[in-house]
């Protein structure tokens, strides 16, 4: 049948064809397309056809296509049926077969089971009703039938463990809409889906450009410019740059430990994400280990020349009871501050104890890796010697290395914590503490932690300047009406604060969270080890090696050359040695002599030789050269090439003893018997505290002497055989 020339299409024909209501209503007006009135509808309007022949070609063809369609579909509906039930089948098959055989068999009979609980509930009307507050709810006939689901077949719950718990009514429904189509499979695991196809929405990017980004971004932080980089290579290179938002995707992926490390510096990643180990100060004595640090106080006080300034303090802590040992406070930080508040600490509290190497025994400063805490004064050099001691006989120690230091003097090992990890030393902590009672106590002079200073702080600022200008050098009424205090005021405040704290409960996570009083720790704990004054006073000067000259050691400072003689040198001339000195004083020095078979080793303080000129010279200069050129006659007159230890009879081991003897250290503590007293104290903590030798440890009686067989040495006849030296009891 020709459609073209009989066919009469109506108004929803061409809306299906998808012409719209306005190029009807234009068509048909202007009499192209051809129409037909057919009755009127409900509402009293005409109901027209339009003539399949007066359409455009492409819009008949299409109707056609349509039309063809349809007519197919309608002819495959008889077989249909047979069809869906042969599907099923196989579906049901394909699930089933994925299960071992008797599995298969339980999952089979549950399904069925199920299949009737579907049917019941099929038959229930209505399956739902409104509740009190107006919602639709389902019935109780159909919340039993879930209870009914739960399945109690051990083989199907192994393979599924859900059906053993109650279903919702909403799984039930659907089980029972989908069960018309696809029969018991619908109570099957389905198999796993086909993978996906790839999605679109991601950026495809050619392996060269992928090579480029990994290339690329671990130098640039900022996607931006990480991506314009990527365009101008893709420009170049002819390949697809993604988008600016995929960039920013991947950027906000990068985990943080990652982009700290990567983008910042490693001060980022320390101090924020970086792991540190927790501590137990449990097995350790008190100030066994002390942590120090320095800090700039968080106040601006008056200087003794009236400036502002803020003040440094430097810390050392005992990390056993938490107490502050010795604290030192200055304008400027440097090893000078740190070895006076170990001084400090030494006084007050009495010095660490002791290291017993041979007990595996040590004491430790816990500092971080500042300069201050890793220069020359505090850890030490080597100072080299040469022939540092001769012993007659033929025995010679030919060099001696000697490391001198605060530490190394003291026996004391030093560690060093993490950069940047401040959770590591618990002096941060006393730190923030500090800072918290300077701003509760003195709002007039704290200034903050950064560049925001208060507004008060500004203001008090500004008058502290116009008093400056206006009182001039009057510097006591300009402390007097400044509105900061003065270093002195801040100075006894701190202390007050320092006795608070060390008297004042804290909790301490690494003793197992118990309360410490730091004081009364120390008292419990605490054996007492004494430093006299001087020994500490000595270690804390500079220290270096030199050369005995004509007149005495030289040194350089500042481009002038400076002499400091002692007459005990002469007898070293040629000889390194080690020199102690300090930058505030150069009127002196002193000087470690080495020991000789005659002198044990001992301390000279050398003066400053003043210059004398040539025209004008200076007599006392001119007396102490005549002196030491006195001095240096007697000593060449006077020298005897034996020593009277050979008169005596003493053996070259003997003498080498009594030499070692004057290096070894006596006993390090003296353990005093309970009588009320502060602990032990200490007669020897460094080689600086060693006791004046009055005498020979070996005594020599008059009867030995005169019982002595005599050898005569000065013979003209060599001796043969073995030389002896024979005692009478």
């Amino acid at each position: 049948m020709d459609f073209t020339f009989s066919m009469w299409l109506k108004t929803k024909n061409l809306k299906d064809l998808g012409v719209s209501d306005a190029t009807y209503y234009r068509k048909t007006q202007s009499g192209e397309w051809k129409t037909r009135t057919v009755g009127k509808g409900r509402n009293g309007k005409p109901i027209r056809e339009i003539l399949l022949e007066s359409l455009p070609s492409a819009l008949q063809l299409e109707w056609i296509r349509r039309e063809n369609a349809l007519r197919s579909d309608s002819d495959a509906i008889e077989g249909s049926l047979t069809t869906d039930c042969i599907d099923s089948e196989r579906r049901l098959t394909e699930a089933l077969m994925r299960y071992e055989p008797k599995v298969r068999e339980a999952l089979l009979n549950d399904a069925v089971r199920l299949q009737s609980i579907v049917e019941k509930y099929d038959q229930i009307n209505p399956k739902r009703v409104r509740n009190a507050n107006g919602k639709h709810e389902f019935v109780s006939a159909v919340k039993q039938l879930c209870r009914d689901a739960v399945c109690s077949d051990a083989i199907v719950l192994s393979v599924e463990p859900k059906r053993g718990k109650i279903i919702s009514a909403h799984t039930l429904d659907g089980w029972w809409r989908n069960s018309k189509s696809e029969g018991l499979c619908v109570f099957l695991r389905k198999p796993s889906s086909p993978p996906k196809p790839c999605d679109n929405r991601a950026a495809q990017i050619p392996a060269s450009a992928a090579e480029f980004i990994e290339k690329t971004w671990r130098k640039v932080p900022s996607p931006k410019h990480l991506w314009k980089a990527a365009q101008k290579k893709a420009d170049r290179e002819g390949w697809e740059c993604p988008s600016s938002t995929w960039f920013y995707r991947k950027y906000d992926n990068i985990p943080k430990v990652i982009s700290a490390q990567t983008f910042g510096t490693s001060k980022d990643y320390q101090s924020k994400y970086a792991p540190y180990v927790p501590r137990d100060y449990s097995d350790i004595d008190v100030l066994q280990v002390l942590v120090g640090d320095h800090s700039v106080r968080d106040v601006s006080v008056v200087m003794p020349d009236g400036s502002l300034a803020r003040a440094w303090l430097t810390l050392w802590v005992c990390m056993r009871s938490y107490m502050i040992w010795g604290w030192h406070l200055d304008v400027v930080p440097s090893s000078r501050t740190i070895g006076l508040a170990y001084a400090n600490g030494c006084k007050t509290f009495g010095a660490q104890p002791l290291s017993r190497p041979e007990a595996g025994y040590f004491s430790y400063v816990y500092t971080d890796w500042g300069k201050d805490y890793r220069c020359y004064d505090l850890t030490g050099k080597t100072l080299t010697f040469k022939n540092a001691a001769k012993i007659e006989g033929g025995m010679e120690i030919i060099t001696t290395n000697r490391k001198v230091g605060l530490l190394q003097e003291l026996e004391i090992k030093h560690l060093l914590a993490r950069p940047y990890n401040a959770k590591e030393k618990p002096v941060e902590r006393i730190h923030r503490d500090i800072s918290a009672w300077e701003q509760n106590n003195f709002p007039a002079e704290y200034c903050g932690r950064d560049a925001n200073k208060p507004d008060r702080w500004r203001e008090n600022w500004h008058r502290h300047q116009k008093l400056q200008k206006k009182l001039g050098k009057n510097i006591p009424l300009l402390m007097q009406e400044s509105p900061f205090m003065d270093f002195g005021s801040y100075r006894e405040n701190l202390e007050g604060f320092i006795a608070e704290h060390n008297s004042t409960g804290h909790q301490r996570s690494v003793l197992g969270g118990r309360t410490v009083i730091p004081i009364e720790e120390y008292n419990a704990m605490y054996s007492k080890v004494h430093i006299t004054e001087e020994a500490m006073a000595f270690l804390l000067l500079k220290s270096a090696k030199k050369k005995i000259g004509k007149n005495g050691v030289m040194m350089t400072i500042e481009g002038y050359q400076l002499q400091f003689l002692h007459s005990e040198m002469s007898a070293h001339k040629g000889e390194d040695v080690e020199i102690r000195f300090t930058d505030n004083d150069f009127s002196h020095i002193w000087a470690i002599l080495p020991a000789t078979d005659r002198n044990p080793s001992r301390i000279v303080k050398a003066d400053l030789v003043n210059r004398s000129g040539l025209l004008n010279p200076n007599k006392q200069t001119l007396g102490v050269i005549a002196k030491l050129a006195n001095h240096e006659r007697k000593l060449q007159r006077d020298f005897s090439l034996l020593n009277y230890s050979i008169i005596r009879g003493e053996t070259t081991e003997d003498r080498a003893a009594q030499t070692q003897e004057i290096e070894q250290e006596q006993p390090q503590e003296i353990q005093l018997l309970a009588t009320g007293t502060d602990g032990g104290n200490v007669h020897r903590m460094t080689r600086f505290d060693a006791p004046k030798i009055i005498g020979s440890s070996q005594q020599v009686s008059t009867a030995q002497v005169e019982s002595a067989k005599i050898i005569d040495i000065f013979r003209s006849k060599p001796v043969t055989g073995k030389i002896k030296e024979e005692w009478e009891d």
